[in-house]
Protein backbone atom coordinates (compact mmCIF):
# COMPACT_ATOMS: atom_id res chain seq x y z
CA UNK A 1 0.00 0.00 0.00
CA UNK A 2 1.53 3.19 -1.14
CA UNK A 3 2.06 5.65 1.48
CA UNK A 4 1.92 9.30 -1.16
CA UNK A 5 -0.45 10.68 -2.42
CA UNK A 6 0.07 12.48 -5.54
CA UNK A 7 -2.10 14.92 -6.99
CA UNK A 8 -1.75 17.93 -9.92
CA UNK A 9 -3.23 21.40 -9.58
CA UNK A 10 -2.37 22.81 -13.15
CA UNK A 11 1.01 22.93 -13.53
CA UNK A 12 2.02 22.15 -9.82
CA UNK A 13 2.39 18.54 -8.58
CA UNK A 14 1.75 18.13 -5.00
CA UNK A 15 3.21 15.34 -3.43
CA UNK A 16 2.12 14.49 0.40
CA UNK A 17 3.45 12.08 2.92
CA UNK A 18 0.42 10.09 3.90
CA UNK A 19 0.97 7.93 6.65
CA UNK A 20 0.68 10.09 9.97
CA UNK A 21 -0.21 7.28 12.53
CA UNK A 22 3.77 6.73 11.94
CA UNK A 23 4.46 9.91 11.53
CA UNK A 24 5.04 9.87 7.99
CA UNK A 25 8.25 7.63 8.63
CA UNK A 26 10.63 6.71 6.35
CA UNK A 27 10.66 2.30 5.03
CA UNK A 28 12.13 0.64 2.16
CA UNK A 29 8.72 1.28 0.68
CA UNK A 30 8.57 4.82 1.16
CA UNK A 31 11.71 4.92 0.13
CA UNK A 32 11.05 3.20 -3.01
CA UNK A 33 7.85 5.14 -3.76
CA UNK A 34 9.48 8.48 -3.36
CA UNK A 35 12.51 8.04 -5.82
CA UNK A 36 9.93 7.10 -8.17
CA UNK A 37 7.31 9.86 -7.58
CA UNK A 38 10.55 12.19 -8.52
CA UNK A 39 11.84 11.02 -11.36
CA UNK A 40 8.59 10.72 -12.75
CA UNK A 41 7.79 14.22 -12.16
CA UNK A 42 11.41 15.09 -13.75
CA UNK A 43 9.86 13.84 -16.87
CA UNK A 44 6.65 15.91 -16.88
CA UNK A 45 6.86 18.24 -19.17
CA UNK A 46 3.14 19.94 -17.74
CA UNK A 47 4.48 20.59 -14.36
CA UNK A 48 6.23 23.90 -13.71
CA UNK A 49 6.70 23.07 -9.65
CA UNK A 50 6.51 20.59 -7.12
CA UNK A 51 5.46 20.91 -3.33
CA UNK A 52 6.27 17.85 -0.91
CA UNK A 53 3.84 18.33 2.23
CA UNK A 54 2.91 15.82 4.82
CA UNK A 55 -0.41 14.67 6.31
CA UNK A 56 -0.55 14.46 10.62
CA UNK A 57 1.32 16.04 13.08
CA UNK A 58 5.11 15.36 11.85
CA UNK A 59 6.43 16.11 8.49
CA UNK A 60 8.67 12.72 8.93
CA UNK A 61 10.13 11.37 11.79
CA UNK A 62 13.07 9.53 10.21
CA UNK A 63 13.07 5.69 9.98
CA UNK A 64 10.46 3.74 10.56
CA UNK A 65 11.41 1.91 13.94
CA UNK A 66 10.07 -1.52 12.56
CA UNK A 67 13.10 -1.06 10.03
CA UNK A 68 15.29 -0.16 11.94
CA UNK A 69 14.17 -3.35 13.68
CA UNK A 70 15.04 -5.32 10.39
CA UNK A 71 18.04 -4.01 9.28
CA UNK A 72 19.61 -4.06 12.63
CA UNK A 73 19.47 -7.59 12.02
CA UNK A 74 20.61 -7.53 8.50
CA UNK A 75 24.25 -8.30 7.08
CA UNK A 76 26.17 -5.72 5.92
CA UNK A 77 25.88 -5.86 2.17
CA UNK A 78 21.94 -5.39 2.64
CA UNK A 79 22.60 -2.33 4.45
CA UNK A 80 24.55 -1.07 2.11
CA UNK A 81 21.78 -2.16 -0.28
CA UNK A 82 19.28 -0.39 1.59
CA UNK A 83 21.73 2.70 2.45
CA UNK A 84 21.82 3.51 -1.10
CA UNK A 85 18.40 3.01 -2.30
CA UNK A 86 17.83 5.81 0.22
CA UNK A 87 20.47 8.11 -1.14
CA UNK A 88 19.17 7.65 -4.64
CA UNK A 89 16.01 8.74 -3.48
CA UNK A 90 17.05 11.86 -2.27
CA UNK A 91 19.33 12.63 -5.17
CA UNK A 92 16.44 12.18 -7.24
CA UNK A 93 14.70 15.03 -5.27
CA UNK A 94 17.70 17.14 -5.41
CA UNK A 95 18.35 16.51 -8.72
CA UNK A 96 14.84 16.76 -10.07
CA UNK A 97 14.64 19.53 -12.71
CA UNK A 98 11.69 21.07 -11.31
CA UNK A 99 11.70 23.56 -8.43
CA UNK A 100 10.90 21.65 -5.20
CA UNK A 101 9.42 23.59 -2.20
CA UNK A 102 8.97 21.77 1.05
CA UNK A 103 6.12 22.66 3.33
CA UNK A 104 7.62 21.44 7.11
CA UNK A 105 5.34 21.38 10.46
CA UNK A 106 6.13 19.14 12.99
CA UNK A 107 8.99 16.71 13.97
CA UNK A 108 11.90 16.37 11.06
CA UNK A 109 13.99 14.29 12.49
CA UNK A 110 16.67 11.84 11.19
CA UNK A 111 16.05 11.39 7.33
CA UNK A 112 13.46 13.85 7.59
CA UNK A 113 15.92 16.14 7.87
CA UNK A 114 17.88 15.11 4.69
CA UNK A 115 14.67 15.12 2.72
CA UNK A 116 14.15 18.93 3.50
CA UNK A 117 17.97 19.39 2.58
CA UNK A 118 17.07 17.94 -0.69
CA UNK A 119 14.59 20.07 -1.53
CA UNK A 120 15.06 23.17 -3.42
CA UNK A 121 13.05 25.52 -0.82
CA UNK A 122 11.61 24.70 2.56
CA UNK A 123 8.62 27.04 4.07
CA UNK A 124 8.07 25.89 7.70
CA UNK A 125 6.14 26.60 10.58
CA UNK A 126 7.16 28.17 13.52
CA UNK A 127 6.31 25.03 15.77
CA UNK A 128 8.53 22.80 13.61
CA UNK A 129 11.43 20.85 15.13
CA UNK A 130 14.62 19.64 13.64
CA UNK A 131 17.34 17.03 14.66
CA UNK A 132 19.95 14.67 13.76
CA UNK A 133 19.64 11.96 16.40
CA UNK A 134 21.28 9.09 15.25
CA UNK A 135 24.21 9.55 17.47
CA UNK A 136 21.32 8.60 20.50
CA UNK A 137 21.05 5.07 18.88
CA UNK A 138 24.71 4.26 18.60
CA UNK A 139 24.28 5.58 14.37
CA UNK A 140 25.22 8.29 12.78
CA UNK A 141 23.07 10.60 9.78
CA UNK A 142 25.98 9.15 7.23
CA UNK A 143 23.76 9.29 4.29
CA UNK A 144 22.04 12.35 4.24
CA UNK A 145 25.28 13.99 5.35
CA UNK A 146 26.14 14.59 1.86
CA UNK A 147 22.63 16.69 1.64
CA UNK A 148 23.01 18.31 4.81
CA UNK A 149 26.32 19.55 3.81
CA UNK A 150 24.43 21.43 0.38
CA UNK A 151 22.22 23.73 2.65
CA UNK A 152 24.08 23.86 5.75
CA UNK A 153 27.60 24.61 6.54
CA UNK A 154 29.70 22.43 8.15
CA UNK A 155 30.49 23.31 11.31
CA UNK A 156 27.08 23.57 12.16
CA UNK A 157 25.95 20.22 10.46
CA UNK A 158 28.72 18.98 12.64
CA UNK A 159 27.09 20.17 15.41
CA UNK A 160 24.07 18.98 15.05
CA UNK A 161 25.37 15.52 14.17
CA UNK A 162 27.87 15.14 17.67
CA UNK A 163 24.67 16.81 20.03
CA UNK A 164 21.87 15.40 18.18
CA UNK A 165 19.96 18.78 19.97
CA UNK A 166 16.06 19.84 18.80
CA UNK A 167 16.15 23.13 16.84
CA UNK A 168 13.46 25.35 15.94
CA UNK A 169 12.46 26.58 12.52
CA UNK A 170 13.87 30.17 13.21
CA UNK A 171 17.50 28.42 13.86
CA UNK A 172 16.96 26.15 11.15
CA UNK A 173 16.23 29.45 8.84
CA UNK A 174 19.10 30.99 10.08
CA UNK A 175 21.36 27.71 9.30
CA UNK A 176 20.02 27.69 5.45
CA UNK A 177 18.22 24.92 5.97
CA UNK A 178 14.91 26.52 5.64
CA UNK A 179 14.07 29.26 3.27
CA UNK A 180 11.09 30.91 5.38
CA UNK A 181 9.34 30.28 8.51
CA UNK A 182 5.15 31.23 7.84
CA UNK A 183 2.78 30.92 10.54
CA UNK A 184 -0.17 28.72 9.53
CA UNK A 185 -2.35 31.12 8.42
CA UNK A 186 0.12 32.17 5.21
CA UNK A 187 2.20 29.56 4.79
CA UNK A 188 0.40 28.34 1.79
CA UNK A 189 0.14 31.57 0.80
CA UNK A 190 3.67 32.00 0.82
CA UNK A 191 4.42 29.03 -0.82
CA UNK A 192 1.41 30.33 -3.77
CA UNK A 193 3.55 33.23 -4.20
CA UNK A 194 6.33 31.92 -4.47
CA UNK A 195 5.22 29.20 -7.00
CA UNK A 196 4.03 32.42 -9.08
CA UNK A 197 7.40 34.05 -9.25
CA UNK A 198 9.00 30.45 -10.44
CA UNK A 199 6.08 30.76 -13.12
CA UNK A 200 7.80 33.87 -14.88
CA UNK A 201 11.24 32.09 -14.54
CA UNK A 202 11.96 29.40 -17.46
CA UNK A 203 11.83 26.31 -16.72
CA UNK A 204 14.70 24.92 -18.78
CA UNK A 205 16.56 27.87 -17.34
CA UNK A 206 15.84 26.46 -13.53
CA UNK A 207 16.60 23.16 -14.61
CA UNK A 208 20.14 24.19 -15.99
CA UNK A 209 20.93 26.01 -13.12
CA UNK A 210 19.79 23.08 -10.78
CA UNK A 211 22.43 20.82 -12.64
CA UNK A 212 25.23 23.81 -12.61
CA UNK A 213 25.03 23.97 -9.16
CA UNK A 214 25.56 20.08 -8.66
CA UNK A 215 28.44 20.16 -10.89
CA UNK A 216 30.26 22.76 -9.30
CA UNK A 217 31.72 21.77 -6.56
CA UNK A 218 35.18 19.96 -6.89
CA UNK A 219 35.17 20.95 -10.18
CA UNK A 220 38.85 21.08 -11.93
CA UNK A 221 37.84 23.73 -14.47
CA UNK A 222 34.97 25.66 -13.37
CA UNK A 223 35.65 29.46 -15.26
CA UNK A 224 35.21 27.08 -18.37
CA UNK A 225 32.27 24.87 -16.94
CA UNK A 226 30.29 28.01 -16.13
CA UNK A 227 31.24 30.14 -19.23
CA UNK A 228 29.54 27.13 -21.30
CA UNK A 229 26.70 27.25 -19.69
CA UNK A 230 25.74 30.61 -20.36
CA UNK A 231 26.65 30.59 -23.30
CA UNK A 232 24.42 27.41 -24.23
CA UNK A 233 22.08 29.23 -22.31
CA UNK A 234 22.33 32.17 -24.62
CA UNK A 235 22.07 30.37 -27.84
CA UNK A 236 19.28 28.29 -26.49
CA UNK A 237 15.53 28.75 -27.74
CA UNK A 238 14.56 30.18 -24.10
CA UNK A 239 17.57 32.07 -24.43
CA UNK A 240 16.70 33.98 -27.48
CA UNK A 241 12.93 34.33 -26.73
CA UNK A 242 13.50 35.47 -23.09
CA UNK A 243 15.86 38.24 -24.67
CA UNK A 244 13.57 38.84 -27.53
CA UNK A 245 10.65 39.09 -24.95
CA UNK A 246 12.47 41.51 -23.04
CA UNK A 247 13.71 44.03 -25.28
CA UNK A 248 10.28 44.05 -27.09
CA UNK A 249 8.54 44.28 -23.42
CA UNK A 250 6.51 42.08 -24.05
CA UNK A 251 5.90 38.53 -21.44
CA UNK A 252 8.10 35.44 -22.43
CA UNK A 253 6.83 32.17 -23.78
CA UNK A 254 6.42 30.42 -20.52
CA UNK A 255 5.28 33.75 -18.44
CA UNK A 256 1.60 34.18 -17.09
CA UNK A 257 0.29 37.06 -19.06
CA UNK A 258 0.40 40.37 -17.25
CA UNK A 259 -2.53 41.83 -15.42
Amino acid sequence: MTKLTIKDEGDVRRIRLSNPERHNAFDDGLVSDLHDAFQDVGEADAIRVVVLASEGPSFSAGADLAWMRRMADAGRDENIADAQALSAMLSAVRDCPKPVIARVQGAAYGGGVGLVAACDLAYALPSARFALTEVRLGLLPAVIAPFLLGKMGPGSVRALGITGASIDAARASDLGLVHSVVDEDGLDLAINATIDRIRRAAPGAIAAWKALLQQLPGHDDPATLTAEAIADRRASAEGVAGMQAFFERTPPPWSPPRD
